[in-house]
């Protein structure tokens, strides 16, 4: 028991979603790894991505952005946490019924009325994961009597159809799984996702809830967490005049305040495309040291090839340090 009070403790300490952040729900959910954003991209852009979700991590953000995906794809990512903690995730999307276009996911015909190229269906897998290292064991004294490990995985599949002309639905069942030494922890969730296409053909609208479920078994037989549930409320919009695009969200979960993020692609007519975002949860960073200024914001690239995407985040979390999250997809 004392391993899971050492690995419980852990959590607190550097997991985004529980750093510093002193409200009174924090760190009373099972899981908080699931809270962790996925995709370079989209971290990239402050993690604003419910509205765009235009990518394989549309199937964490927002499932219903699975439709965007004109062709299969397969995508890793990785990122060295706080306190040398690894994070991951490979993502799989196959889409159904899709029309290629050169020009993005949508044209315009010569009444200037949009031509959606989305795919009719798609599915999509995901396994993300977090692994905490090793851990020193000690004793009531304090004496280090061995080590031990921990890790958290989650295991998803998700499938979006395109209900109507402008308006697509997403869903994710997802099994996850919790190790810490010969302890293990169990649990089920559902996410539920819409995107809707403005009739410009460059705005959209997306809302989803992730994480909806339960624990089905906890680290110890006589107790069981809620699960972090976050509901996400996000608009994009792609400028006509000038290759930038805009997307901003609101953020609820279950066990913090309401925050907000906004981020910016600007994305010439060149295989490369530059980011920058910002989010206000960054707020929880903050040390009173000096660099607490740049906690929140993140910046990246993207670099694209025939059949190859290379994304880049770089994430300043202040004091603590600054995270470097690598994301490789492969399309075709």
């Amino acid at each position: 028991m004392r391993r899971i009070v050492l690995f419980s403790t852990l959590l607190m300490l550097v997991l985004s979603s529980t750093l510093l952040a002193g409200k009174s729900k924090v760190g009373t959910t099972a899981y908080p790894f699931l809270k962790i954003g996925v995709g370079a991209k989209a971290l990239s852009m402050g993690g604003a991505f419910a509205g765009l979700a235009n990518d394989e991590s549309a199937i964490y953000y927002n499932p219903a952005g699975l439709v965007g995906m004109q062709t299969k794809a397969l995508s890793a990512s990785y990122m060295n946490y706080v306190a040398d903690i690894q994070s991951g995730s490979v993502m799989f999307v196959m889409p159904k019924g899709t029309t290629e276009t050169e020009d993005d996911q949508y044209s315009y015909s010569e009444d200037d009325e949009p031509i959606l190229y989305d795919s009719k269906s798609a599915l999509a897998f995901a396994i993300t994961y977090l692994s905490y290292g090793t851990i020193d064991e000690t004793n009531s004294s304090g004496q280090v009597i061995g080590d031990f490990s921990g890790s958290d995985m989650a295991f998803t599949l998700g499938y979006a159809n395109k209900i109507a002309k402008q308006l697509s639905v997403g869903a994710n069942v997802k099994f996850i799984y919790q190790k810490v030494d010969e302890f293990s922890s169990q649990g089920i969730a559902a996410d539920l996702g819409l995107l809707y296409r403005l009739k410009d053909g460059r705005t959209n609208l997306g809302v989803s809830a992730s994480n909806l479920g339960v624990q089905l078994s906890g680290l110890s037989e006589e107790h069981k967490d809620p699960l972090p549930i976050l509901v996400r409320a996000g608009l994009s919009h792609r400028l006509r005049e000038i290759p930038i695009t805009v997307s901003g969200e609101g953020v609820l979960p279950s066990d913090n305040d309401l925050y907000g993020a906004i981020g910016l692609e600007y994305q010439p007519n060149i295989p490369l495309a530059f980011r920058a975002g910002y989010s206000s949860f960054g707020s929880n960073y903050k040390t009173d040291g000096d660099k607490d200024n740049t906690a929140g914001f993140s910046f990246g690239a993207g670099f694209s090839f025939p059949k190859i995407n290379i994304d880049y985040a770089f994430l300043p979390y202040a004091d603590l340090g600054s995270l470097h999250r690598v994301n490789l997809a492969y399309r075709w």
